[in-house]
């Protein structure tokens, strides 16, 4: 009798693109909303910082994470005119020190007027670090700071010294950040992480919080007497009782990231309006009789 021999590597390969294909359609959408969140984050003109009293400068210094996928990924500076008029020239430089090199950019602006000025810092590397054998922790640069040289209006160069700005270069988004690869890319999750606390603190509110609101009402409104507090003592107990077991299942770790996961894959719940359904739900509850 002939065998016949079932074609296994091909149904594999045909669960995992079926797997994948279905993990994208419910998943992506969320983590492109947590990584423009970080994006928007960190993009430039965010923050800004004095040099002086006439003029402010921002940064967007990038890492290997934030601009995987560049082809040619820079930092960039932003830099405006406080002063109220046109400047004939700004003169600039940017600065990044490491223990045993110096990374420069010279910036100098001509015409300078009312809008914000963007330079590609070509001169300065990406905001890497590493581990070495000793487990000693290894930046790109340790300082960054940003000099102003001279400024010249209408044709004379005004004596303003070297002022500076002076910078301190976070690696949280190394160290501390959520970064997940998925569909050939990286993704930063902090903002769905931020989320799933507050989720979290919604089933609070949901098991807890406005039950005991209403439960407060109904005693104070449809029975302001004595035993009112009977009454509540009752209702707390019974909470206790049905409540807080659910509360406890809902709330382990487990179980929670697996709904958190579900109801948002799902479009059951939107992560940009769980912290809002959380202050609705924690906000004190209307009368149920209106004053008269």
């Amino acid at each position: 009798m002939p065998s016949i021999s079932f074609p296994l590597g091909p149904l594999w390969n045909a669960s995992k693109y079926a797997w994948r294909s279905t993990e994208e359609l419910l998943f992506k959408k969320i983590y492109e909303r947590s990584h423009k969140e970080y994006m928007k984050r960190r993009e430039l003109g965010k923050y800004w910082d004095d040099i002086n009293e006439d003029f402010e400068i921002s940064f967007q210094l990038e890492n290997p994470l934030s601009s995987e996928g560049d082809d040619d990924p820079r930092s960039r500076v932003a830099i405006r005119n406080k002063t109220g008029r046109v400047v004939t020239e700004v003169n600039l430089s940017v600065t990044a020190e490491s223990h045993f090199l110096v990374y420069q950019e010279h910036i100098v602006i001509k015409e300078m007027g009312h809008k914000i000025y963007i330079r590609t810092l070509d001169n300065i590397p990406l905001n890497d670090m590493c581990f070495d054998e000793e487990g000693n922790i290894w930046t790109s640069y340790q300082r960054f700071y940003a000099t102003l040289h001279s400024v010249v209006v209408d044709g004379r160069s005004e004596e303003i010294g070297a002022q500076t700005a002076r910078f301190r270069p976070s690696h949280n988004d190394i160290l501390n950040a959520n970064w997940v690869r998925r569909w050939d890319k990286l993704w930063n999750l902090d903002y769905t992480d931020k989320m799933k606390r507050e989720f979290n603190g919604l089933l609070y509110y949901l098991c807890f919080g406005n039950q005991e609101m209403l439960t407060e009402d109904l005693a104070r409104e449809l029975w302001p007497t004595p035993e009112c507090n009977i009454l509540r003592a009752k209702i707390r107990k019974c909470r206790l009782l049905i409540v807080s077991p659910v509360y406890r299942l809902l709330s382990a770790p487990r179980f929670s990231n697996v709904l958190f996961w579900t109801l948002l894959s799902l479009r059951i719940m939107d992560l940009d309006k769980i912290t809002s359904s959380k202050k609705q739900l924690s906000a004190p509850t209307r009368s149920l009789h209106p004053s008269t």
